[in-house]
């Protein structure tokens, strides 16, 4: 490296020389500078890319929308949002309990003699006894199907004619299974979500079917959505016209493909929908979303948001969002923002079942405004975190009206309301709202 005498000296004998060697090291320093820019922006995505990576990799079932079963064998500890009591586990002071109770005329009586007596070996059997104690054994019967078999008589009448007595509809072969066998096996499979060569080898081990086969549940399974074809239709009808709904949708196996079940649920009812498709070509098919009136409570997913209908975010996806948000970039605002949304559940279900006591949405939405106000710092480092809410999603949004929890019908919301908040914009604000008029 040359000095500073040096270069002046090279300056005075030559200053030709001295002009190239500035112009020279002036070139080789703006190729440094565009190096180090390069460098810097590189740097700069791979870090990006590498928090992107590792904010993948700390995402479970507690801090996102990933299912329970995506967790493998390390899942997380669970974490309850609230407070612990000072109530002790167990049942209450003042809980009913359930516990099995004597019934007066039992199906089967055993009787237990005293023949002799246990001080001097005389004979007690025909001694009355003094009194009788009691104790009684709970059991299933001996699993052996009741047969019942149905007569039709044949006459043939003076004028001979052949007449003959119907058969009940139910009755619609020599041989079948009644309706309780029925009953049973669709619910093992349908409600428990037993899988059917299981249900098959419990009906024949537990009920005594022995003949009982996967194709006959497929058969009871055919004639049973057969015959709730009009309560669909009803519960289809409902959850249409509800004031609020919860919207959702989810992957599912059938006939060796991928399918979407679709859902509708008020606190009441839930009414599904399967399509291979998942976005809007599937909810247009279902026919609710299109026409909906209601408030729809949903994720964050792009499609929803496309639909003319009040919206509002699922309070439990904002609580993994605000968890990740928490636990993994070390937010102080979402901490705040998960205590405030669990007081505002709190609030209303204390409205709920208190009359005299309702919640004052002002004050929750005072609070809420106060700790939007905190978010607003944090926002750059967050902004990854909206990539599955579209840019047409965000314009949705930002049309929507604040969200409410209630019923919208300005009585009391119940405690089986779902929660709910909506979002303004994700890339610039929250808005958050409880009404409880």
């Amino acid at each position: 490296m040359i000095g500073y005498e040096q270069a002046l000296a090279v300056c005075r004998i030559d200053p030709e020389a001295a002009a190239r060697m500035l112009c020279e090291l002036a070139r080789e320093l703006e190729q440094l500078k565009a190096e180090v820019a390069t460098l810097k922006a590189e740097n700069a995505a791979l870090r990006c890319k590498v928090q992107a990576l590792e904010e993948k990799a700390a995402k479970d079932s507690h801090n996102s929308s990933k299912p329970p079963s995506s967790d493998g064998l390390s899942k997380p500890k669970p974490k309850r949002l609230r407070p612990p009591s000072n109530r002790p586990t167990g049942g209450q002071p003042g809980h009913p309990g359930q516990t099995l109770r004597m019934v007066a005329k039992p199906d089967r009586t055993v009787r237990h003699p005293v023949e002799r007596c246990s001080g001097c070996g005389r004979s007690l059997e025909k001694q009355a006894p003094d009194r009788v104690e009691r104790r009684q054994v709970f059991d299933l019967p001996e699993p052996k199907l009741e047969v019942t078999e149905h007569q039709v008589e044949v006459k043939t009448c003076a004028c001979g004619c052949l007449n003959r007595a119907a058969f009940p509809p139910e009755v619609a072969a020599p041989v079948q299974y009644g309706p309780r066998v029925m009953s049973a096996a669709v619910y093992l499979g349908e409600f428990q979500l037993v899988p059917s060569f299981r249900v098959t080898e419990t009906m024949r081990d537990l009920l005594g079917c022995e003949s009982f086969s996967e194709g006959t549940l497929a058969n009871f399974n055919a004639d049973c959505s057969r015959r709730l074809e009009p309560v669909d239709r009803i519960i289809r009808n409902l959850v249409a016209k509800a004031k609020v709904a919860g919207f959702d949708e989810t992957g599912v196996r059938a006939t060796g493909s991928l399918y979407w079940l679709h859902s509708v649920s008020t606190s009441r009812l839930t009414w599904y929908f399967p399509h291979q498709r998942r976005g809007c070509e599937a909810m247009n098919a279902a026919n609710i979303l299109p026409n909906f009136r209601g408030r729809a409570v949903h994720d964050f997913w792009d499609p929803y948001l496309k639909y003319d209908c009040n919206h509002a975010f699922c309070n439990a996806h904002l609580l993994r969002e605000l968890i990740f948000l928490h636990e993994e970039q070390d937010q102080k605002w979402a901490e705040a923002m998960i205590d405030h949304l669990v007081r505002i559940k709190k609030a209303v279900n204390t409205a709920a079942t208190r009359a005299s006591a309702p919640c004052r949405p002002r004050t929750l939405t005072d609070s809420t405004s106060a700790i939007c106000g905190s978010w607003k710092p944090a926002i750059p480092r967050t902004r990854s975190r909206n990539r599955r809410l579209g840019p047409s999603a965000v314009a949705a949004a930002n049309r929507a009206k604040p969200a409410t929890c209630s019923t919208d019908s300005g009585t009391t919301p119940t405690a089986s309301s779902p929660s709910c908040a909506t979002s303004r914009s994700r890339s610039t604000t929250t808005s958050l709202s409880v009404i409880c008029e």
